[in-house]
């Protein structure tokens, strides 16, 4: 008989204590929400968490990179639209200087203005975006533009010098991955190069935009520098209308090519911009699809709680009926 009676006291025990484990996850839910504390609670939803984590993660990764160089664009594209402007101020002065009768000391005004206005763009050829200076290419901890007795420098190089390295600094990319599979070309020739489409470019080598060296009819092929040959020429004592005005002629092309690239930076931001909304969306998509693994619904929770409750106090209740006839058994 006591085999008996010990054994129904232990059946019921461990019922008893199932059951207030159960009530207290079910508070535990109730209060936070989450479905599992434990990976050993759920296997396989604590797997689907970490896969989903690690996609947000990424994801966010992604995200950070593109809304910072969108920030940088938007400033690229600001600065460079000023130095356009910059050259219509000089194209508006220059037509002035020729179609105006000019004494030579009114000419020397204007070029003392074009001059003030080269000076300005080489400040905003050297304009930094947080701790960055946006047009020295791959370089952006130093300015990329010094001027110097009438000579401009990149990066430590005369751009007017016909070095050959001013060619690839003009052409030098540094890449960021947005999600679209970023991976290295092997059959490239340089192990760095990326595979066109998988990475976005985000650099911008100054002379790229300003120019360097001479264009095929030997015209000078710097914006900045050009400035300084019109003010030459304008206060030349020898002063006639023939070179300032093939001068101005140049300045319209070389303005041409800026405002084509100020073009591209705006497709290239609207790109960003749809890219963002695309990574937004999946990031929402995946936050979703975490709190359902490791969430339920509140109001479930609550109910689960208030069922488990229930039962616990029902085994509590239980208890008295349990040990009464057994012990009466046992006294018989």
């Amino acid at each position: 008989m006591r085999i008996t009676m010990n054994t129904i006291m232990r059946n019921y025990n461990e019922r008893l204590s199932r059951v207030m484990y159960e009530t207290s996850r079910a508070m535990g839910r109730a209060t936070d929400g989450r479905l599992f504390v434990k990976p050993s609670e759920n296997p396989s939803g604590s797997v689907r968490s970490i896969q989903t984590r690690r996609l947000i993660s990424r994801n966010n990764d992604y995200l950070t990179n593109l809304r910072d160089t969108i920030g940088k664009y938007d400033v690229a594209e600001a600065t460079m639209l000023k130095i356009s402007n910059l050259a219509e101020d000089v194209h508006v002065a220059l037509i002035a200087a020729l179609n105006e009768v000019n004494s030579h000391d009114e000419l020397v005004i204007y070029a003392a203005q074009i001059r003030s206005i080269q000076e300005q763009m080489v400040l905003d050829a050297n304009a930094r975006y947080s701790d960055s200076y946006l047009y020295g290419g791959s370089s952006t901890k130093e300015p990329p533009f010094k001027f110097e007795g009438g000579v401009l420098y990149f990066r430590g190089i005369d751009v007017m010098s016909g070095d050959p390295m001013l060619d690839k600094l003009a052409e030098e990319k540094i890449y960021v991955d947005f999600g679209f599979g970023m991976r290295f070309d092997p059959a490239a020739p340089d192990p760095n190069e990326v595979v066109r489409g998988t990475a976005f470019d985000t650099a911008f080598p100054g002379i790229h935009f300003l120019g360097y060296g001479k264009d095929a009819d030997g015209n000078t092929d710097n914006i900045i520098l050009l400035l300084g040959e019109i003010a030459d020429a304008l206060e030349d004592p020898n002063y006639t209308h023939e070179p300032p005005a093939k001068l101005l002629d140049q300045l319209a092309v070389l303005r041409k090519r800026i405002l084509v690239n100020i073009t591209q930076m705006g497709s290239a931001t609207m790109f960003m911009n749809f890219t963002e909304k695309r990574l937004s969306d999946a990031q929402y998509t995946l936050e979703g699809k975490l709190a359902s693994t490791e969430f339920m619904d509140t109001e479930l929770a609550i109910t689960m709680y208030q069922m488990q409750y229930t039962s616990y106090m029902a085994a509590l209740k239980m208890g008295p009926n349990v040990i009464t006839p057994s012990f009466i058994d046992f006294m018989r």
